[in-house]
């Protein structure tokens, strides 16, 4: 069963993604503007970010430690390494857009990126 994690009342609580809907523009835009600035909502309804490392195998690890972070959002984001760079794509599959977690799930990359990974960008 699959889930997603939105907030309410000033605390997580997951329901099932069956439940959620696409945010609207003006939700997507309140949400953009609490990210950091090197995130971009696409045409898709995809949040998307490049990360900048050393080499491939800093991509790599950092990919993983994104993959556990999603795991507490039992959510998957995508990943697209190359040679210094890896980029990080979320939406909710299920509805074929963004909701309330993939906000969430990008702003818990950050956090960990700055403690765990050393974000360049």
């Amino acid at each position: 069963m699959r889930y997603n994690v939105v907030q309410e009342q000033n605390k997580a609580v997951i329901i099932n993604c069956r439940h959620s809907s696409v945010m609207s523009n003006e939700k997507v835009k309140s949400g953009m503007r609490a990210l950091n600035k090197n995130w971009i909502a696409n045409s898709r309804r995809h949040l998307k970010r490049n990360f900048k490392f050393q080499d491939f195998i800093n991509a790599m690890e950092s990919a993983n430690k994104v993959i556990s972070v999603s795991k507490k959002f039992v959510h998957h984001p995508a990943f697209h390494l190359l040679w210094e760079k890896c980029l990080v794509e979320v939406w909710t599959h299920k509805i074929n857009g963004l909701s309330q977690n993939n906000f969430m799930l990008a702003k818990k990359v950050i956090e960990s990126g700055k403690s765990n990974f050393g974000i360049k960008n």
